[in-house]
């Protein structure tokens, strides 16, 4: 048989078993304790033996084996009773019960009022209403009745000084099982003291199982409902009937619902609906459980068995051979195997079960087809891509090495092709320098910039595409690095690992250039544009110009001068003091002396800074490039109108070699 369909099939089989267990020991009195100590069992092995094994804690584990068995012989002992019980209610007919439940109406209507007749009599009753839980240990301990359930009965089994009135009447389905039945009195320490047995037994049975009672209290006349360990006191007698139905109804409810369905979709459909639906939980406890069981059980049955492989060249489409480990290398690809070599051996254990090992006393054999895209280099031989013989080898089966890990090792052929480098083959890391310098990356020096290139035949021919893109060696730029780098680099380690190479000395020689960072402050500065008369030639004519009323803006040019990043507190501090500093300096004019008299003149923008940055706060900037720099750079108009008041005497003189804007 297949191992999977035999895997499926021995799953199911526990499977069922377990769940139908789990039913039957659900409607005993102890089936809770049963299933709290199964749980516990089965945790607390699973727990122990995982930990023995992966501590390699081996008497442990030798104990967990030896006494496994004991401990289910043991509790199968001491709950003989409990699973007695259970296999009984099991064996009722279910639909027997679920045909007579239209009877349970006309029951609830005769057993409130009884209750009724009672409590107006005050006459103290106590009845059981059985549900999913069985209440044979208690019906074992009292008068076995056996009747319908009839409200003149109930009253004449409670009626004072008849032999049936005390203890409780238990109903099982639509008959009166036993009376004088004896419950478990509540442990609850929160009720009344002033609570009596009776009601403290109806609550004490409803604690332990899913049963509903109903009590009348013989002192006061008042009906009281227990249900799950909580009780409801003084019911009306109006309402009685119906708080009793739906305090039962719940389970009333499923089997009509069941009922409905067995009516309604009789055939696959409904069947499967069931099956899927229906005690979910139950049924995914039992398949985990069933699971553990049959890995244990399979550990205990498992063998190991070692075979020899001798390793041959394989075909593109070759089937698995006894006793050879056939190696197929794609075709066309021009690769040659070096580990393993022909005709070495590699010794494997195969772990399965007896059955599985007996199907390989002809031994088996495997083939490795390699992809296309192997790497060529040393790698662990892939036993996990092996294909091997023998029908369904493989399945269910642990394959390993018996010893160390063979290495399995490709090695292809190489052709050489001429490549040009240029600035994207040059990787720079700028992570660590100084914010006052940059790296030009464009247009990087490299010298040869055309290379030969020798590498696989195959994937040579990708180099320089996306896939394979050509790079070389990555440059790291550091805090020291302030003028150019020279490095000589050989082609990037990954290439290397491919199998590509540089023809030649294997480096090419790479200049990246270092310069100071520039930058602008944000925020431009604007100055008001004095009139001056420069010309020592002629006398001073600045009262014929009406003075400029436009406003000058600047915009700060840096050159090397920050040592942090934009935005930081070091950063702003700087921008405030170099803002400043122009702002206090920089005297912006227009020379009246190069304008030409007659109605007005374009005149060019000029300005100065008074002082030297370097002898204000040069020092305060720590150590700086020669190339640093502190400019300011108009952003406005660069020539401005000025107009003439009044003519002038004679003529004036043109625009002189001094005409320019910037300083001096």
């Amino acid at each position: 048989m297949d191992f999977t369909i035999g895997l499926a099939v021995q799953l199911l089989i526990l499977t069922t078993g377990i769940y139908v267990v789990l039913g039957f020991l659900r409607t005993t009195r102890g089936g809770g304790l049963v299933r709290g100590l199964a749980l516990t069992m089965v945790v607390g092995f699973v727990g122990l033996w995982g930990l023995s094994k992966v501590l390699v804690l081996e008497e442990l584990d030798h104990i967990i084996q030896t006494v496994s068995g004991y401990v289910a012989v043991i509790l199968v002992i001491l709950f003989q009773p409990e699973l007695r019980r259970g296999m009984v209610h099991l064996g009722e007919n279910r639909l027997l019960g679920r045909l007579l439940k239209a009877r349970r109406q006309e029951i609830l209507t005769e057993v409130s009022q009884a209750m009724i007749q009672m409590a107006k009599k005050r006459q103290g009753a106590l009845v059981a209403f059985e549900r999913k839980i069985a209440l044979d240990a208690f019906i074992e301990g009292g008068v076995k009745i056996d009747a319908e359930v009839n409200r003149i009965l109930l009253d004449s089994i409670f009626h004072h000084g008849g032999p049936l009135h005390d203890g409780a009447v238990v109903l099982r389905g639509e008959r009166i099982a036993a009376a004088t039945c004896l419950f478990p009195l509540t442990e609850n320490i929160e009720i009344s003291k002033s609570t009596g047995t009776r009601h403290r037994a109806a609550l004490g049975l409803t604690e332990e199982t899913d049963a509903v009672t109903v009590a009348v209290s013989e002192e006061t006349g008042f009906i009281s409902i227990c249900k799950g360990g909580k009780m409801e006191r003084n019911i009306p007698s109006t309402k009685l009937e119906e708080v009793l139905r739906d305090r039962i109804g719940s389970d009333e409810d499923a089997g009509a619902a069941v009922l409905k369905e067995d009516v309604s979709e009789i055939g696959v459909r409904g069947w499967l609906r069931r099956l899927c639906t229906e005690n979910a939980g139950r049924k995914a406890g039992a398949f985990a459980l069933a699971v553990v069981l049959y890995w244990f059980a399979h550990q205990d049955i498992s063998l190991t068995k070692s075979f020899q492989l001798r390793v041959v060249e394989g075909l593109e489409g070759t089937t698995p051979v006894a006793g050879q480990m056939q190696i197929v290398l794609p075709p066309g690809r021009n690769y040659h195997r070096v580990e393993p070599q022909d005709e070495a051996i590699l010794e494997v254990e195969v772990e399965g079960t007896r059955a599985q090992l007996d199907e390989l006393i002809g031994g088996f054999g495997g083939v490795l087809v390699t992809n296309a895209d192997i790497e060529p280099g040393a790698h662990e031989f892939p036993l996990g891509e092996v294909m091997w013989s023998v029908g369904g080898i493989g399945q269910g089966l642990d394959i390993r090495w018996k010893s160390a890990v063979p290495r399995f090792e490709v090695a292809v052929q190489f052709q050489r092709e001429r490549y040009t480098l240029d600035s994207g083959s040059v990787v720079v890391d700028t992570t660590k320098l100084s914010p006052r310098y940059r790296a030009q990356t464009d247009g990087v020096f490299i010298d040869p910039a055309s290379v030969e290139i020798e590498g696989p035949i195959g994937m040579i021919d990708r180099l320089g595409t996306e896939d394979l893109p050509l790079l070389l060696s990555p440059i790291t730029l550091l805090g020291t690095d302030v003028t150019d780098r020279v490095e000589y680099l050989g082609l990037d380690q990954s290439l290397q690992d491919k199998g590509f190479s540089l023809v030649g000395s294997g480096t090419v020689e790479v200049r990246l250039e270092i310069l100071p960072a520039e930058h602008f402050l944000p925020v431009p500065i604007e100055k008001e544009i004095a009139l001056v008369w420069r010309s020592l030639d002629r006398p001073d004519e600045t009262a014929r110009w009406k003075r400029p009323t436009q406003r000058a803006r600047f915009t700060i040019r840096t050159v090397g001068i920050f040592q942090s990043e934009p935005n930081s507190e070091v950063w702003i501090g700087q921008d405030i003091k170099i803002r400043r500093f122009i702002e206090d300096n920089l005297w912006v004019f227009v020379d009246a002396s190069n304008v030409v008299p007659g109605g007005g003149s374009q005149v060019k923008v000029r300005w100065e800074v008074k002082e030297d940055w370097r002898d204000v706060f040069g020092e305060e900037m720590g150590a700086l490039d020669e190339r640093a720099e502190i400019v300011p750079v108009l952003e406005s108009d660069p020539r401005i109108l000025l107009i003439e008041e009044k003519p002038a005497d004679s003529g004036a003189g043109n625009d002189g070699p001094n005409d320019g804007s910037g300083g001096n």
